[in-house]
């Protein structure tokens, strides 16, 4: 999910037939049924993993976590065949801006799946960003709240001319910019100009 609130979860179970949402939370599962957006079964509590199994999910459960399983609304839209590559590109921007996350992404039409986790997060996206390119330096790091915001950035120099730039608010990708791009580039000129300056 993205934007404030875990907005996007609430748009999928609005737009789905049906949803099941499991929760594996200090030892216990818990799970939730919902059809077009209306929870149906209530939280249950399940007494082991085959109760879970027989909702559908054949997937190892975590240690802790959750599951979301969802099947599009065919009355909404006009296909509910998905791209498994746009898919899988943008949970693996997830993983990088969330690093503590493990996601697993299973195709159960194809059976084809793919464990996400990178725990060096936005420092282990810019490497991938610049393979093949000749690095000028080692990345570098900020994560800081500022003005109640918090801020996190990673930037590596490299000997190609073109910029590669990535920007996310709130796990949403932003490819025309905004504010927080036009400001990054500001700030970082700023710093360089008075490094210059005082150098």
């Amino acid at each position: 999910t993205g934007g404030l609130h875990g907005v996007g979860l609430h748009v999928v179970n609005a737009l789905s037939k049906k949803l099941i949402a499991v929760v594996k939370h200090d030892g216990k599962i818990y799970y939730d049924i919902f059809e077009q957006g209306i929870p149906v079964s209530g939280l249950k509590t399940a007494s082991d993993v085959s109760e879970i199994e027989k909702l559908g999910i054949k997937i190892q459960f975590p240690e802790h976590g959750a599951i979301i399983k969802f099947y599009p609304d065919p009355d909404i839209f006009e296909t509910t065949e998905f791209s498994y590559e746009t898919i899988l590109a943008r949970l693996t921007d997830l993983s990088y801006l969330n690093p503590q996350l493990t996601i697993t992404f299973l195709d159960e039409a194809s059976g084809r799946k793919d464990i996400l986790h990178h725990e060096g997060g936005l420092i282990e996206l810019v490497r991938h960003l610049s393979e093949g390119k000749e690095a000028l330096m080692e990345p570098l790091y900020l994560k800081e709240e500022v003005d109640s915001h918090m801020v996190e950035f990673s930037l590596l120099y490299t000997t190609d001319v073109q910029e590669t730039l990535m920007s996310f608010v709130n796990n949403i990708s932003t490819p025309e910019g905004g504010t927080h791009v036009a400001g990054f580039h500001q700030g970082l000129s700023r710093a360089i100009q008075d490094y210059a300056r005082s150098n």
